[in-house]
């Protein structure tokens, strides 16, 4: 196996992916804790969260295919 490991798709990708369930797990956080006022929350949690799991997904998908190789 060569190493893919060390190559730079590899790294970038890994990055992605780290920051993507980095920001799904901060953001899960945020959005169980329980509110101090009644206004509405100016970050859209759900949304977000849906989208930093998708691009952990696909991250996840293309690091896998890239260590098939």
């Amino acid at each position: 196996m060569p190493n893919i490991v060390f190559s730079q798709a590899f790294i970038i990708i890994g990055l992605v992916f780290l920051g993507a369930v980095g920001s799904f797990a901060g953001l899960a956080i945020k959005d169980r804790r329980p509110r101090e006022s009644f206004d509405p929350s100016l970050i859209p949690t759900i949304p977000l969260m849906l989208l930093a799991g998708l691009v952990a997904m696909v991250a996840f998908v293309i690091l896998l295919n890239l260590l098939r190789v």
